[in-house]
């Protein structure tokens, strides 16, 4: 069996996964969580030693025996308030602000017979908060080639920030086949915590899939916070489809988009302390690519906020072999 494993290593190609969330393919304007780009690389690998040895200080992560999965990301997000248009500041909506981060994630598989599997990650994060992110360049030129109007606002957004944080989550998968035609149903429970001057939440949640194949995958992959996808999957053999729909639930005990920046003298606004977010979606799986198309809602993240947080997300993920 380990050598059937090592074998499934060693032949697996390197996974490119690209990310696009906006609150364009909602059709909502420009608010909140307004924009989201990552660029992932990830494969079957045993982590290198300096990862290794932080997985070992981490008490709750577990190297398993089975596959692990080493993975890198590059990502940046932007945070604007409702109005976009005005250049005053505005002390009752969310400050603007830009995040950049490069993240090196861990994956292990603790246990897996064919319609059960539990797995671990571990991710560390490194960023930037502030002008330095470049948010105010990438909006403004994006909306100056689509011949949208100008943000005014970004004279107001968060200062300069160095980022640290480290996330943890838990996973299960079981899937049931559902009759004959090769349907099954899965469902995806999680746990996580996350700790840093960024994020700092404990959060729960899970996810129900329907359609074929769905040993292929765990989920699409997503910007965090939020649902744990990875940029793996099976490939080769027929095509393969399925529905999504997932609920978490966070408890919120520091974000600086909306607390503002650790060491004060910038804009900020009285958090939620409890966060729902709602996912749905549609996965296609052929070969060596898959593409998902998701719908993401979150309830309101501070006081006052008018309307729910609304976005979609494009993913596209490809092996290279």
């Amino acid at each position: 069996m380990q050598a059937a494993v090592q074998a499934q290593q060693d032949n697996s190609p390197l996974f490119v996964s690209i990310q696009l969330e906006n609150d364009f393919f909602a059709n909502t304007g420009d608010r909140h969580y307004t924009h989201g780009s990552q660029l992932a690389f990830a494969e079957f690998k045993e982590p290198s030693r300096w990862m290794a040895d932080l997985a070992e200080l981490a008490p709750l992560y577990r190297h398993g025996e089975r596959l692990n999965m080493l993975s890198y990301t590059l990502g940046q997000k932007l945070f604007t308030p409702e109005n976009i248009h005005s250049s005053e500041l505005q002390e009752d909506d969310r400050p603007y602000a830009a995040y950049s981060y490069l993240s090196f994630s861990l994956m292990s598989q603790l246990e897996d017979d064919g319609r059960f599997k539990h797995g671990n990650m571990l991710e560390l994060t490194l960023g930037l908060v502030g002008p330095a992110a470049l948010g105010a360049q990438l909006q403004t030129e994006s909306h100056r080639l689509f011949g949208n109007a100008l943000p005014e606002g970004w004279d107001h957004q968060l200062n300069n920030e160095l980022i640290l944080g480290l996330a943890y989550t838990s996973f299960w998968r079981s899937i049931r086949p559902l009759g004959q035609g090769g349907l099954q149903l899965s469902s995806v429970p999680h746990l996580g915590l996350s700790l840093g001057n960024a994020y700092t939440h404990a959060s729960a949640g899970g996810l129900f899939r329907f359609g074929t194949r769905l040993d292929r995958d765990l989920s699409p992959p997503s910007i965090g916070p939020g649902f744990p996808g990875l940029a793996l999957f099976e490939t080769g053999g027929q095509s393969s489809w399925y529905l999504y729909a997932g609920l978490e639930g966070r408890w919120v005990l520091r974000d600086i988009f909306l607390d503002g920046n650790s060491l004060g003298g910038s804009h900020r606004i009285e958090k939620e302390p409890l966060v729902a977010d709602l996912q749905y979606g549609l996965v296609w799986t052929f070969e060596r690519y898959r593409l998902s198309l998701s719908q993401m809602r979150r309830s309101p993240e501070f006081k006052g906020q008018r309307r729910n947080t609304h976005y979609g997300a494009l993913n596209l993920t490809f092996g290279l072999h």
